[in-house]
């Protein structure tokens, strides 16, 4: 189950059909915006936001208010402090893990890397 889980998170932050290979292999790409980190981050953080709904759902209250507390500690971490301070990005990704089917959300950027 757990093998599972890591088979399908690899699959959808790296497999053949995953964003991050439209992205890296475009050659065209000179500059990268703040809206395309934006879909970059909210499709990461979905791919995790999915493996760790299902953890959520298996594991007692106490542990899965620790599993979201891992996650907004990465979204802040990765999106708010990673990109949001050095590229000056307004990227405002959430994961409600108690959504089920995996609840990212995000809000569209109007910023650009300054």
């Amino acid at each position: 189950d757990l093998e599972e889980l890591y088979t399908t998170n690899f699959e959808c932050l790296y497999g053949t059909d995953s964003l991050y290979q439209e992205y890296e292999c475009d050659t065209t790409m000179t500059d990268i915006t703040c809206a395309d980190l934006n879909t970059l981050i909210t499709h990461q953080i979905g791919c995790f936001c999915d493996v760790y709904t299902a953890l959520y759902q298996k594991v007692s209250t106490e542990s899965g208010e620790n599993l979201q507390s891992l996650m907004d500690y990465f979204i802040i971490s990765y999106a708010a402090e990673g990109w949001n301070d050095a590229l000056g990005c307004d990227i405002d990704v959430t994961c409600d893990l108690s959504a089920g089917g995996g609840g990212v959300t995000d809000k569209p950027t109007t910023a650009e890397p300054t």
